[in-house]
């Protein structure tokens, strides 16, 4: 393969084609939801019941499916060019739940609901078929390895990409040295490389689980702090879902992917798919004729790596995502540490997008020399500290080897946004992306404006538990997603629902194999 380009080679050939007047081809992004919810019952306890029938298969449903557990919705639009039509397709998809749900309502928080021990967390359900069993043992393996409290935190994940024609102009200012695919690629992990640097703003800015239930450590051990007698809190937390009280493992500790290149990245993380790991040995795979994981290996599947980003491909015909990778480059990235904003009844709102949109291009647009080993454990470091304690006025970080305070460094960085910000109002011709970023300037004005500062402020305003808050924002938000549905899409929504079952019934009807062939099959190609 030929030499990629150097990792400030994107810096410097973005900013030759905005100075060539082409800032016009940033307004092609596209960006998808894909948001999580818990389905909850009256009392806020986590929903006993199935996934609603006239939601259709969860296994095929290209827009309705679960997530760890059968109560766990996730909700997906199709990417968009513009952020109002991607909200509006997931606020008619939540009309459309509603009208399924009967009287239970969708979780407004990444932190779960009341929960009565593991037994109490359903294992979600695909079917019969064998892909559907793999789904199902996939998250079997889960619950021996983590728990099952871990995997009923919800969360929203964020899809982005740049437009083609941003692309082939880069390209033709580049020397081509490789092939265009090569050098989307080795874009797209520059942008990540970046993220990476800088995504505890992402966590200071929008964390809003500062909190939870009593119920979560079910008895266990913790250093998290008494609100009131149903409620656990740290008082300085912004992101609770991003410590080791969420996407953080022991086990997964010993992982270190490297994202400097494409190739790097793959080889990374297949060689924790090969990895024997002697807890999940002791687990054992079929135990007594039933299985417990897929393997004993430190990742069953490449999904249970917990990134806060991934490069993505989507498949194509069964084939296994690090293979799309491979073979066809990074189509989109995935922002994967978004919590959901009980506050909002979608859980994020435009602003927000805009933002986040601005910010990922501050990463493309910016100098991205590759991480060390030494950067990346700082990297770990500044996430797991901010998202527990990032609200401390005396907490420093250090990034890109400048150790301040949180706040300096924040504010640093949205000075450093500003011609990204910029960029893209000219780019679309608005002054919207201006705004966004003042909304966040706001917030570092005055941190009550912070969503985990405002959580813990109406708990104490209010005299209400965690559960007790999330569930009277539940019941407002319910009011607006109870409305009817924009453009009246029932007749599209039942149509897309019959034909996934249907879906479900033709892959079921068309397996050949055993399921232990099947799973022989499948971790044996490529």
């Amino acid at each position: 393969m030929a030499d990629l380009p150097t990792p400030d080679a994107y810096h410097t050939l973005s900013h030759a084609v905005l100075q060539a007047g082409q800032s016009s081809l940033l307004n092609g992004i596209r960006r998808g939801i894909e948001k999580e919810g818990l389905r909850v019952d009256s009392n806020a306890f986590i929903a006993q019941t199935p996934h609603p029938e006239c939601l259709g298969s969860a296994l095929t449903h290209p827009h309705i499916t679960t997530d760890y557990s059968e109560s766990l919705l996730e909700l997906i639009t199709k990417p968009h060019a513009s952020h109002q039509e991607a909200l509006d397709e997931l606020l008619n998809t939540h009309r459309w739940v509603y009208r399924c749900m009967g009287e239970e309502v969708i979780w407004p928080g990444s932190m779960p609901c009341k929960l009565n021990g593991d037994a109490s967390i359903p294992i979600a359900q695909y079917g019969n078929s064998n892909n559907g069993k793999m789904k199902h043992i996939y998250r079997h393996g889960l619950a021996w390895r983590y728990g099952r409290t871990m995997q009923s935190i919800a969360g929203i994940h964020y899809n982005f990409s740049l437009p083609q024609t941003w692309w082939d102009a880069l390209y033709e200012q580049s020397d081509k040295n490789t092939s265009k695919q090569d050098f989307i690629s080795a874009g797209y992990i520059a942008l990540i490389r970046n993220f990476r640097r800088h995504a505890w703003l992402l966590s200071y800015l929008f964390g809003a689980s500062p909190a939870l239930d009593t119920s979560f450590f079910n008895g266990k051990e913790h250093k998290l702090k008494q609100f009131d007698a149903d409620s656990f809190y740290l008082p300085n937390a912004t992101c609770l879902r991003m410590t080791d009280l969420g996407y953080k493992s022991s086990s997964q500790e010993s992982i270190r992917i490297c994202y400097n290149h494409l190739s790097t990245y793959i080889s990374s993380v297949k060689q924790a798919l090969c990895t024997e790991y002697d807890e999940y040995e002791n687990i054992g795979i079929k135990v007594d004729g039933q299985y417990r994981q897929l393997n004993t290996k430190l990742l069953q599947i490449e999904n249970e790596f917990y990134s806060e980003i991934r490069p993505k491909r989507t498949p194509q015909n069964g084939e296994k995502p690090l293979t799309a990778l491979g073979q066809e480059g990074i189509e989109y990235i995935e922002v994967r540490l978004l919590d959901i904003n009980p506050f909002l009844p979608l859980g994020l709102d435009k602003t927000q997008m805009q933002f986040i949109d601005s910010f990922l291009v501050h990463c493309l647009l910016s100098e991205s020399p590759s991480i060390s080993t030494e950067e990346c454990q700082q990297i770990d470091a500044n996430m797991y500290n901010v998202a527990q304690q990032g609200r401390n006025p005396e907490l420093n970080i250090t990034v890109n080897g400048n150790t301040a305070s949180v706040h300096t460094l924040a504010q640093e960085h949205l000075n450093n946004m500003l011609s990204s910000v910029k960029v893209l109002d000219k780019a679309n011709n608005c002054q919207d992306y201006s705004a966004a970023l003042n909304t966040q300037q706001s917030k570092l004005d005055n941190t009550e404006l912070l969503p985990s500062k405002q959580l813990l402020n109406y708990m104490q305003e209010h005299g209400k538990s965690y559960a007790d808050s999330l569930l009277t924002l539940a019941k407002q938000h319910q009011q607006e997603l109870q409305k009817d549905l924009i453009n009246d899409q029932t007749q599209a929504f039942q149509d897309m629902s019959s034909a996934s079952r249907q879906r479900q019934n033709e892959i079921e009807s068309q397996d050949t194999l055993s399921f232990d062939a099947f799973l022989d099959d499948y971790f044996n190609k490529a």
